[in-house]
């Protein structure tokens, strides 16, 4: 039995040995998990603000998104409002060219003849009517 409780003496100082070099490394880590608890605060606390950061920043970038909106809603308008005047303006500039080089020849045309009718049915004017009111004086008196 001796053998045998000394084995078992053995097995308890080994055991003892290892607990004691547990116990040192377990008191090591101490000040490191300590550090890690700050570092984690710290994340945590990181993360808080982050959420905030990030309702900001969805705000702030739904605000620009309307801005954009609103603005190349502003120049569209206004590009559809000079490419209407400007399509108004040919439009204009087409139909006066088109009403002087093809209805202008022929209304003039038919005015001219129209003039000519009207003189063809005029009565002929006396030129000698206008010296009537001048040679009255001229005449002799009636006696």
């Amino acid at each position: 039995m001796n053998g045998m409780s000394n084995a078992k003496e053995a097995l308890i100082a080994e055991v003892l040995g290892d607990m004691a070099s547990l116990i040192e490394r377990i008191e090591k880590l101490g000040p490191d998990m300590e550090v890690s608890r700050r570092e984690l605060l710290k994340a945590s606390n990181l993360a808080f603000q982050m959420s905030g950061f990030e309702g900001r920043i969805a705000k702030l970038s739904e605000n620009a998104v309307d801005l954009c909106v609103s603005q190349i809603n502003q120049k569209a308008s206004g590009v559809c409002a000079n490419t209407q005047n400007t399509q108004i303006a040919a439009m204009q500039s087409a139909a006066r060219e088109m009403f002087n080089k093809e209805f202008l020849p022929v209304v003039n045309r038919v005015v001219s003849q129209l003039e000519q009718l009207a003189r063809l049915f005029q009565p002929d004017r006396n030129p000698w009517l206008p010296w009537l009111t001048h040679g009255g004086p001229l005449s002799p008196a009636p006696r």
